[in-house]
């Protein structure tokens, strides 16, 4: 079993630019993220440490829309599963875009009981899928 995996979630917001009609088919409402977030970590109880292959894949069950799901565990400090990059990255020192430390601030959220909801600002790297194609 995982020793109490954290369960992440990555997403892009299209910032200060008009939406078009495909972009919008794209956006992720927040009770989805909710939802598809419970549904994984739901996966990973029953499933444990063999479940994470599942997250490394674009074809994985959790990408979808313009979102991915990945995991990480704050205990061995690193990124363990990710669809597209990031795999082994320490959390104690992940920063977002605008240099905020982002991995602690998950971590403490997610040690609360109900856990938490971060924002950070994230590079979208390449399209979900892209990653497997460039392979």
């Amino acid at each position: 079993m995982l020793n109490q995996p954290i369960i992440a979630l990555a997403f892009v917001a299209i910032l200060a630019s008009p939406v078009n009609s495909a972009e919008a088919d794209d956006l992720v409402s927040p009770q989805e993220i909710i939802a598809k977030v419970k549904e994984a970590a739901a996966y990973l109880e029953k499933e444990g440490e063999a479940g994470l292959k599942t997250f490394d894949s674009s074809n994985s069950p959790f990408v979808w829309k313009s979102t991915y799901v990945f995991v990480w565990n704050c205990g061995a400090d690193a990124v363990m599963a990710h669809p597209v990059e990031g795999v082994g990255l320490k959390l104690s020192t992940l920063e977002d875009a605008a240099g905020k430390l982002m991995g602690p601030e998950m971590c403490k959220a997610a040690k609360r009981p109900d856990g938490g909801w971060v924002e950070y600002m994230w590079p979208k790297p390449l399209k979900v899928g892209d990653a497997d194609r460039l392979a």
